[in-house]
C-alpha cells in the first residue's frame, strides 16, 4: 500500500510523518507542482548494478551483435522461401502445362 501526502509548511511535514509513524518514508517530492511525501507498508526494492569488466563487455556487446546478424540472415532466407512457395504454388495452380492435375490426368503423377 502506498499513501502520498501533499504539505506546504516544515510543520505540516513534520504532523504528516508523526501521524503516519507506521508506515515506512519511502520518497519526498519536492517538484512545481508541490512538496509531497510518500509512505508505504514494504520497504523499496533497491536496484544494484554491478560492474563488468571492460573486455567482458566487448565481448556481449561483440555476441549481441552476431545474434543480430543471424537473426536478420534467418528471416531474410525465411522471406526468400517464402517467395519461391509462392511463385511455386501460384505457377502450378494456374499455369495448366504445369498443372498437378494435368500430370494425373496423363498418368505421370
Amino acid at each position: 500500500m502506498i499513501r502520498k501526502f501533499q504539505y506546504n509548511t516544515d510543520e505540516e511535514r513534520s504532523r504528516i510523518i508523526e501521524e503516519n509513524s507506521e508506515l515506512l518514508l519511502i520518497e519526498e517530492q519536492n517538484i512545481t507542482e508541490g512538496n509531497f511525501l510518500i509512505f508505504g507498508t514494504e520497504r523499496p526494492v533497491i536496484k544494484t548494478y554491478i560492474t563488468v569488466p571492460e573486455e567482458e563487455f566487448e565481448l556481449l556487446k561483440q555476441d549481441s551483435t552476431l545474434l543480430k546478424a543471424q537473426s536478420k540472415a534467418l528471416s531474410d532466407r525465411a522471406e526468400f522461401t517464402d517467395e519461391v512457395l509462392q511463385k511455386w504454388l501460384w505457377r502450378y495452380t494456374n499455369d495448366p502445362a504445369h498443372s498437378i492435375l494435368a500430370d494425373t490426368e496423363t498418368g505421370r503423377g
